[in-house]
């Protein structure tokens, strides 16, 4: 984001460094997202957690199979199931965190992309053959479900804001400018005396990060998303 100008400051000024203090419209607008940032980490944190236990069905089949064999053989090769279990998941939980980074989500479609239906097999070999592929396939994909809300959750940690009180408030104050302009903004006619370029950008930085606004490619325009605009007419009338 380029750096604009200073002379292009408006003069108007508002003091948004004290919690809790401001024009009423930034303070119902503040509020609104102090709520959509805490829906945002719970669903975070509940993709980490449903995320861990799904991936954990992967070494539990396989640990399953190994334990049927073994019954049916009347052997003992492994240890009791859920120590066989722990020991699967050491080796199969990071093959799948990385296959499923590897394809970002299009397993399925990579591993079946150019593959024809076992249907349209001209023999009964190569029907089985596919059938077997096509099965091994969405297994695989079903164990990916795990790893890909885990790494949803790990990437929208990464991600998280690193919002103070003040960036938020200075967030808010943004939100209400751009709500008034009803468009894009440019960046350089959001500077204020009060809102200098140092927390101007953390405060555009937060709104992108919580999808709130976007910016240009240049970075020198923003606006708010069409959801938050209509979401935020009523709160800060």
């Amino acid at each position: 984001m380029a750096r604009p100008h200073d002379d292009a400051m408006p003069p108007e000024t508002l003091d948004y460094r004290t919690p809790g203090i401001g024009p009423p419209r930034v303070q119902r607008v503040l509020d609104e997202l102090l709520k959509a940032e805490t829906v945002s980490n719970a669903t975070l944190y509940a993709r980490l957690a449903i995320g861990a236990g799904l991936t954990l069905i992967g070494p539990m089949f396989v640990a399953l199979i190994l334990k049927s064999v073994e019954s049916k053989w009347s052997a003992f090769w492994f240890p009791e199931f859920w120590m066989t279990t722990f020991l699967v998941a050491i080796v199969l939980v990071p093959l799948l965190m990385w296959l499923e980074r590897r394809s970002r989500g299009e397993f399925f479609a990579d591993a079946t992309c150019g593959d024809t239906s076992p249907f349209d097999s001209s023999s009964y070999g190569e029907y089985e053959i596919q059938s077997t592929k096509f099965a091994w396939t969405a297994y695989t994909e079903i164990a990916l479900t795990g790893p890909r809300l885990l790494w949803e959750g790990i990437d929208g940690l990464r991600g998280k804001p690193q919002g103070n009180q003040a960036t938020r408030e200075v967030a808010a104050s943004i939100v209400v400018d751009l709500l008034d302009a009803d468009g894009g903004v440019p960046v350089r006619e959001l500077l204020r005396e009060d809102r200098p370029y140092e927390a101007l950008v953390p405060g555009v930085r937060y709104l992108v990060q919580q999808e709130i606004a976007a910016t240009s490619k240049r970075g020198d325009r923003v606006w708010l998303s069409t959801a938050w605009r209509n979401r935020l007419k009523t709160v800060a009338e």
